[in-house]
């Protein structure tokens, strides 16, 4: 993949995108993480060393859309970045993983917040590339049968929504859900993830062939 040398590349959303990141770390590798960030990272570096791209990871664990709303601003807009990928939703969905008292959103009111904070951070920056990821979910222990099925339609609506937004303004959107759902039919869903919504290595690996095979033709040499 040819990218346009100095193209600063930003990753914001929830736990799946911050997988252990250190801002602290000398080597800039530990920076990003060890998910689908580095992963996406590693492999633009190898095949553009003399590019002098960068990236940066803004995931932080348990963030709903209203949280990113919240430091959108300061994680986003002063960051300057060429290419953005927002992975967000997950939180929303499943209660399990919302803060006591803590607001949530219906799929529209979270399509309508994504809406926003994706115009406000193109009207930051005319030529911002930018790629949305959809937020998905895998049975698990505590999340199986009727559960399950509820948590996954209510999913299903925010992907659309997802979906929609991109459709409307132009920008990339990734279906996991579809694809995490294929995969699990070639293996359980603990291959892919350990409790249904954090992966593991392998479903890394998808979430980063996923996102080379829909960003790709949006992001090569763009000017």
């Amino acid at each position: 993949m040819n990218i346009l040398p100095g193209s600063h590349f930003l990753f914001v959303g929830d736990s799946i995108t911050h997988a252990l990141r250190n801002d602290a770390e000398i080597n800039p590798s530990f920076r990003l993480g060890s998910g689908f960030v580095n992963h996406i990272a590693s492999r633009l570096w190898l095949e553009n060393p003399s590019a002098g791209l960068t990236f940066t990871n803004r995931g932080i664990c348990g963030n709903t859309i209203l949280d990113l709303e919240a430091r959108w601003d300061n994680d986003v807009l002063a960051l300057s970045p060429d290419v953005l990928t927002v992975l967000i939703g997950v939180n929303d969905n499943n209660q399990r993983h919302i803060k006591a008292g803590k607001p949530s959103t219906s799929p529209k009111e979270y399509g309508v917040v994504l809406e926003a904070l994706l115009r406000k951070a193109r009207t930051h920056n005319p030529s911002l590339r930018i790629i949305v990821l959809e937020p998905f979910l895998l049975a698990s222990v505590d999340l199986k049968g009727e559960k399950l099925g509820a948590a996954l339609a209510e999913m299903a609506e925010r992907g659309e929504e997802g979906r929609r937004v991109c459709t409307k303004s132009g920008d990339v959107f990734v279906p996991l859900q579809k694809a995490f759902l294929n995969a699990c039919r070639q293996a359980p869903p603990e291959f892919w993830s350990c409790d249904g919504i954090h992966v593991t290595a392998a479903g890394f690996a998808l979430i980063t062939r996923e996102w080379f095979a829909a960003a790709q033709p949006h992001i090569e040499n763009f000017r």
